[in-house]
């Protein structure tokens, strides 16, 4: 925001980017990396542990609790995210299409992420924790829903950069990965309503 297109100049010098047809791309691959670095929800039922038994001693449901720790976890890395959006948009020349995908998409990663991870600690608990650090660092759920994150991101960029960039706009492939990304959030989100309940129940 400060340096200006300046600054184009020199990611293009580092990273090997040329024409600005690259720019929005580069952009929402760095922000949905910043997405899937911010994953709380993935130790989030592990970090319960001995307490677990609190949260089903009290008269709230465990739809309520799931929504409370995916909220938690798109506003801890979703307002941050928005804000370097709006910044990018800002500051960098792009239509009003490509804004839309550079605001979209990583707040759409986000979400996803907050949904995988949970899903994922429902599934690889690990409630016999000594450390905290341990859960956060080094528990199943976590290193999965990294790497799935990874893999989200890496898996369309390679995608459209080497077979369907001469078919569609960047637009059009942003726009399918959306709805991709808004499907996989409608089908975590339905699981956990029926599937991850029972599996919270069984723990």
């Amino acid at each position: 925001l400060v340096q200006g297109p300046g600054i184009l100049s020199a990611l293009s010098a580092a990273y090997g980017l040329t024409g600005a047809g690259f720019l929005v791309p580069f952009v929402i691959i760095v922000l949905c990396f910043c997405a899937i670095c911010t994953c709380t929800s993935a130790p989030s039922i592990s970090l319960e542990g001995p307490y677990l038994w609190i949260l089903r001693a009290n008269p709230v449901r465990e739809r309520d609790l799931f929504f409370a720790k995916v909220m938690a976890n798109v506003l801890i890395g979703g307002v941050p995210l928005a804000v370097a959006s709006a910044l990018f948009v800002i500051a960098l020349p792009m239509s009003a299409a490509d804004a839309a995908l550079v605001v979209v998409l990583p707040l759409l990663a986000q979400i996803v992420m907050a949904y995988l991870g949970l899903c994922l600690n429902l599934l690889m608990p690990r409630l016999d924790w000594v450390s905290q650090a341990a859960v956060v660092k080094q528990s199943g759920s976590v290193m999965a829903a990294v790497f799935g994150g990874m893999g989200m991101i890496a898996f369309p960029a390679l995608l459209y950069a080497f077979l369907l960039n001469s078919v569609m706009s960047f637009q059009v492939f942003g726009l399918l990965v959306g709805i991709v990304l808004a499907l996989g959030c409608l089908l975590m989100h339905l699981y956990l309503g029926r599937g991850g309940v029972r599996r919270f129940r069984a723990l």
